[in-house]
């Protein structure tokens, strides 16, 4: 059995903990100008509850697709399960509002449960979603209404909170393809054993999310030969049904079901997010092996990774 040597990865494109951002927009000319030309900020956070996400959240300048920031707030059974905000694209988060009450009038069938009886009963799942762009701070605020059960009113839930200026169109979302998918594509390396017969599996990490192992293998194809690169796709679906959750991902999870092992020579993650208008292309250099009963790999977006033989 091989053993290898660990590491220790710092996350790419960690926020900077600097939270100096612009002076409040007040007039006018600077409102229509921010809408405009963007970038806006927002309080960005993925957690389980209201504190946690003023503890642990940070500023965020969105980018130029994203013109509002997205409140989100689950509960199951009255109990806060999750909260969560950042940058977004406009179209993408007014079209998540609209999930709230879909099937009116049968509000029983309703995803957004905010209200009080709610929380006292505990009458199974809630998903409330919200939309605003005129503070940095919005986001947050929202969520710490109540004393961080949000707000319990369904019109409160139901307005337009987005500051608009009616002759601004929106930007049309620009990337390339419009249809969601997950492309992942590896390149094995050239050492005795690196090659593999045994499936592969990944997972994302991402704070707030949970996400369940996905199979790497073709059927009817060899995959992870010796100095060959695979190619994997999948419909984002099917790796999350929340199209937030595949936004920010900088990390994943691997592990190969032999006891092999398999060596990498570099991962690229190529995540197409239509919903929310966002391509993200992440790549995991190495090499670096991976064995089902070693601790399972970590990999961090834009680091080198290396692991090392040691015996």
């Amino acid at each position: 059995m091989k053993v290898f040597a660990s590491l220790v990865v710092a996350s790419y494109g960690q926020y900077n903990t600097d939270t100096t951002y612009p002076t409040d927009v007040t007039s006018p000319e600077e409102t229509t100008r921010r809408l405009q030309d963007p970038p806006i900020w927002c309080w960005t956070c993925n957690a389980k509850n209201a504190g946690e996400c003023r503890r642990e959240g940070k500023f965020e300048q969105c980018m130029d697709n994203e013109q509002v920031c997205e409140i989100e707030i689950r509960k199951r059974d009255g109990r806060m399960e999750s909260v969560s905000t950042g940058c977004k694209w406009r179209r993408a988060c007014l079209d998540n509002t609209l999930q709230n009450f879909i099937n009116d009038p049968y509000k029983h069938q309703h995803q957004c449960k905010p209200a009080k009886w709610h929380l006292r009963d505990g009458k199974g799942p809630s998903v409330c979603r919200q939309c605003c762009n005129d503070d940095k701070l919005c986001g947050l605020e929202w969520i710490e209404r109540n004393k961080g059960k949000g707000p319990f009113n369904k019109p409160i839930w139901r307005k337009n909170y987005i500051v608009d200026d009616p002759d601004i169109d929106p930007p049309a979302c620009t990337i390339p393809s419009t249809e969601p998918k997950v492309t992942i594509t590896t390149l094995t390396g050239t050492e005795d054993n690196a090659d593999s017969n045994a499936e592969k599996l990944f997972r994302f990490v991402r704070p707030g999310c949970e996400f369940d192992w996905i199979v790497m293998d073709r059927d009817g194809i060899d995959d992870f030969e010796k100095n060959a690169t695979d190619v994997f796709e999948y419909d984002m679906a099917a790796i999350h049904p929340n199209p937030h959750c595949l936004q920010g991902i900088k990390k994943i999870e691997i592990k190969d079901e032999s006891d092999q092992g398999w060596k990498a020579e570099w991962v690229d993650v190529f995540i197409n997010n239509v919903a929310e208008c966002e391509t993200a292309d992440l790549e995991f250099d190495g090499g670096f092996w991976v064995d089902l009963n070693e601790t399972t790999r970590y990999l961090t977006a834009g680091e080198t990774v290396n692991y090392y033989e040691t015996a």
